[in-house]
């Protein structure tokens, strides 16, 4: 049996070395701003990305809060923790939904501009 730590990865030159889903190239981050962000649950994160499992996604977003600060550090994370705090309930919706971390944070750019 696999514990939640055995299904998160660091590996250089795989996803910049971020934390990603042991065995596939899903960041992270990539799951927390698709269920943050764009307000997907576990289970269709699976369905969006069916090569990974629900305890998948599910240790993906518990290695999130347990690493938070670590996560921001990611340059993509930094934009895309301000969005998720500027956006939280009940602060009017986003303009734009998007798929991709470095898609939210080139939007923040050019609407801070």
């Amino acid at each position: 049996m696999s514990t939640s730590q055995d299904r998160i990865a660091r590996t250089p030159g795989v996803c910049g070395g971020k934390a990603c889903i042991a065995g596939h190239r899903v960041r992270v981050l990539d799951i927390v701003v698709w269920h943050e962000h764009q307000g997907m649950t576990p289970d269709e994160i699976v369905s969006h990305v069916p090569t990974i499992t629900l305890a998948d996604v599910h240790a993906a977003l518990a290695y999130y809060f347990d690493h938070v600060e670590e996560v921001r550090q990611e340059p993509a994370g930094q934009y895309v923790h301000q969005w998720l705090y500027v956006n939280r309930p009940g602060f009017p919706p986003p303009r734009a939904c998007h798929s991709h971390p470095m898609e939210v944070a080139r939007t923040m750019r050019l609407s801070s501009s």
